[in-house]
């Protein structure tokens, strides 16, 4: 990260150097400094702060000069993501620039984002990792930043509940291992209180304990401590120290990390009870784990998502009016990226459903045509807006009636041809198309010839939790919604295949059981 005189930070009147509202976080962004000269400098963002961002270009060499002025653009569906910023220092192979207008868009935009990054992260890594410890560490390292900390650790009741351990830390000292009285300090009165607690200055709390202080030479001086709570048993504590900047934990950081914390008990729970499954059957209890885990987690996601939501649309409405039309334009980018992960989490609820065995199916004998019809009309619209062609090729008359629930069944055919328009690109043809075919089965079938199916999605028709990690999938993730597919798809008696086309492109190949007659 740069030298913390790189780049000037917002610090209010009266406040020291070291005690600045906002500090520069460790964060990455594409974008684009353009000068007012007409010289641009695609790149992406080291670190950033309210003030400025310290850019690193894509290409090396002939850098700019202090004093240029220009704007900065960042990559985004909205091309109003635009900040003026003057050119401050010019080293490392980098550009530091401040902002001098629409600071507080900027501000707003970032830590939204940035929100939405550390609730994705930590989604993905406790859904593809069992782990225990590899996935406290790494909660804890994205708390500890996004919560902008100078130290966070995390204690776990042991022993029958007779000691607390540090199971995990981040920061400048390492007390993983370290061992308190269960009602010793603010962590011990969390874990017997149940209930979050904020101290803004330890050195005048009777109930903080400067024993690890003691012990390693960190100095503590304000702390917001939260209990792991599930099921009304409390498994620990979770705790952040020093806040940066203005060293003063508010309401909302209480409420991220007690949801947060709510999470990482879940995560603990599942752990635990994945070690003790040695056998087959105890794989299968594992998988079910694994899927109440996904649904009580999504559901705890939610609390802090939806007061992102909550915000976001009372801000679209600006009430006094106050925002330009660039603001507006940021504040409807915030708005429609908590909607997609509330719809990721909407998968991951449906999913936990279907594993679980509560969604029960009504298969019976029914016509297609109803399903085919509806689906070709959503799949001429969907591709009409994204540039693609359909080619359709199935008779509409004379249909053989299959054995299927006929509602699930359109809802796979709309996710399929979904995912197959999005993959194409514009200009090239999707194939719909459908026929009954031999061993008494009725064929669905939708192809791009030229798209290319993702890694994600061809790993979640094989294994649904195959859980590619993010160097491996190229930061796509798990395709959720594709896995719920495959699962609808075989609790209504069918089958989901796909195959990669020569010349590229994808098909999908959807199978459903012809009707029999019944015997009189």
């Amino acid at each position: 990260m740069a030298e913390q005189d790189d780049l000037n930070i917002d610090v209010s009147p009266g406040l020291a150097a070291n005690q600045r509202r906002w500090e520069r976080q460790d964060y990455k962004s594409a974008l684009t400094l353009l000068l007012d000269d007409g010289r641009s400098y695609p790149g992406h963002t080291r670190d950033v702060s309210l003030g400025g961002v310290y850019i690193i270009p894509d290409t090396p060499g002939n850098l700019p000069e202090c004093g240029m002025f220009g704007h900065v653009r960042f990559a985004s569906d909205h091309d109003s993501l635009v900040f003026p910023c003057e050119v401050v220092r010019v080293a490392g192979g980098g550009i530091g620039v401040n902002f001098h207008d629409k600071q507080a868009s900027f501000g707003m935009f970032i830590t939204h984002d940035m929100m939405l990054d550390l609730l994705t992260s930590i989604n993905n890594s406790f859904a593809a990792s069992m782990d225990m410890g590899e996935t406290l560490q790494i909660s804890v390292d994205h708390i500890k930043n996004y919560l902008q900390c100078e130290a966070a650790s995390l204690f776990l009741l042991e022993n029958n509940d007779n000691v607390l351990v540090c199971r995990a830390c981040a920061g400048p000292v390492d007390i993983t291992g370290m061992r308190l009285r269960p009602d010793e300090g603010i962590v011990g009165r969390v874990t017997q209180g149940s209930e979050a607690i904020i101290a803004h200055d330890v050195r005048g709390d009777s109930r903080f304990a400067e024993k690890v202080d003691a012990m390693t030479g960190f100095k503590t001086e304000s702390l917001l401590c939260a209990p792991l709570v599930i099921r009304g048993r409390v498994l620990g504590a979770l705790e952040v120290l020093n806040k940066r900047g203005s060293g003063l934990f508010v309401g909302h950081d209480r409420v991220v990390l007690t949801a947060l914390a709510s999470a990482t008990a879940l995560a603990i729970v599942n752990a635990r009870q994945a070690a003790l499954h040695v056998n087959d059957e105890a794989n299968r209890r594992a998988d079910e784990d694994r899927t109440n885990f996904l649904s009580a987690m999504s559901h705890e996601l939610r609390t802090p998502l939806n007061a992102i939501l909550g915000f976001g649309q009372l801000l679209q409405m600006d009430i006094g009016g106050k925002f330009d039309a660039d603001e507006k334009m940021a504040v409807d980018s915030i708005v429609t990226a908590g909607q997609s992960l509330m719809r990721l989490i909407d998968d991951i609820l449906d999913l936990s459903t279907m594993d679980g065995g509560e969604f029960k199916p009504h298969i019976d004998d029914c016509d297609p045509l109803d399903a085919l019809l509806e689906v070709t009309e959503f799949a001429e619209a969907r591709a009409e807006r994204r540039g693609v062609h359909i080619h359709r090729d199935g008779a509409l008359e004379g249909l053989a009636t299959i054995h299927t629930d006929l509602t699930r069944y359109q809802s796979v055919l709309v996710n399929i041809v979904s995912k197959v328009i999005d993959e194409a690109q514009a200009g090239q043809t999707v194939e719909l198309s459908w026929s009954r075919i031999a061993d008494g089965l009725f064929r669905f079938q939708a192809a791009n010839r030229g798209g290319e199916l993702s890694r994600a999605s061809r790993a979640a028709l094989l294994n649904p939790f195959a859980g590619l990690s993010m160097d491996d999938a190229n930061g796509e993730g798990m395709d959720i919604a594709l896995i719920k597919t495959q699962k609808l798809v075989q609790l209504i008696g069918g089958e989901i295949d796909c195959d990669g086309l020569e010349g590229g492109g994808t098909s999908f190949r959807i199978d459903m059981p012809l009707s029999f007659p019944r015997q009189g």
